[in-house]
């Protein structure tokens, strides 16, 4: 019987992401620099596979753990925050985070 929740909360939450812009375009912003060394505050070339692999996988557990954790604590009532602030500070962050990702790149054309 638990197999069968487990199983429906993991199809409900990956609907949740793939179906939710902003989680994608949050999780991009994350993910884009993973591959990448960084030398002297800029974009310098390429980590290993390995390396670039292990970051992949250790931004996308956080970004699941901390999602996951707000969820459970909104669903348990201990947290109400209405949607829409949320919705905003999830796009500023996106928006804020953009030209940092971009300054690197834009050195090494």
């Amino acid at each position: 019987m638990w197999y069968w929740c487990f199983v429906a909360m993991v199809e409900l939450g990956a609907d949740h992401i793939l179906t939710g812009t902003d989680h994608l375009l949050f999780l991009l912003i994350l993910l884009l620099p993973a591959p990448l060394a960084a030398t002297g505050r800029r974009w310098g070339g390429l980590v290993g596979a390995r390396a670039a692999l292990g970051r992949i996988g250790r931004i996308t557990l956080a970004f699941t753990a901390g999602h996951s954790v707000a969820l459970a604590v909104t669903a348990m009532g201990r947290l109400d925050i209405p949607g829409r602030p949320v919705e905003a500070f999830i796009a500023a962050s996106i928006a804020g985070r953009s030209p940092g990702l971009c300054d690197g790149l834009r050195e090494r054309r």
